[in-house]
């Protein structure tokens, strides 16, 4: 998410993205929306996250990686074949 560019978010600006490691601040800017300034998130692998998951006694059902659809009315970037969400179903267990 953090290094490509997207149909509404930017990166190419904050190449200290690129170096970002698990916890660190990592910034990107939305450009669908009048205020340009940079929204600062926290990036987290997807190890690290599975590995939360775990830790916390909940179970992975399923992960979905959503991508843009060439019928979509949206003249996507890199939405067609790098995802730029990862969406997690999770469960208690038993």
């Amino acid at each position: 998410m953090y290094v490509n560019e997207w149909v509404s978010f930017s990166t190419k600006n904050l190449p200290e993205n690129r170096n970002a490691a698990s916890g660190d601040e990592v910034r990107i800017i939305m450009t669908d929306v009048e205020d340009a300034r940079p929204v600062t998130d926290i990036y987290w692998t997807e190890d690290d996250y599975l590995a939360l998951f775990a830790s916390t006694g909940l179970q992975l059902e399923d992960i979905y990686r959503p991508l843009g659809d060439p019928d979509d009315p949206y003249d996507w970037v890199v939405e067609e074949t790098i995802h730029p969400w990862v969406i997690f179903v999770l469960n208690f267990g038993d």
